[in-house]
Formats: C-alpha cells, structure tokens, sequence
C-alpha cells in the first residue's frame, strides 16, 4: 500500500491503527509526508488480490 500523511506527528498514531488491522504478515508499505494534500489528513491507497479458488 502507498499512505501519504498530511502531517509528520500523525505518523506514530496511523502506525499503530494500521497494525491494528494488518497484525500478521502485513502488506508491503510506503508512508510519505505530503503538504499537498487540502481537506484531507490520510491517502491510503492499496491494491488486492483474490485468488480465483
């Protein structure tokens, strides 16, 4: 997944919610500090696979 903050002091805060929900073998991940992001304070973006079984 690719995760783009707002905000550097977010960061400890989103960790621990995201492992959270990815506590075993968790997804690759990127986390970027982004100022460019207006209204919003988290871009998360992921891509999934579904095995056809």
């Amino acid at each position: 997944s690719m995760v783009w903050l707002k905000n550097r002091d977010d960061f400890p805060g989103f960790n621990s919610v995201y492992g959270e929900y990815f506590s075993e073998g968790p997804p690759a991940r990127s986390a970027l500090v982004c100022d460019f992001l207006i209204d919003i304070k988290v871009e998360i973006e992921c891509t999934a696979y579904k095995p056809e079984n």
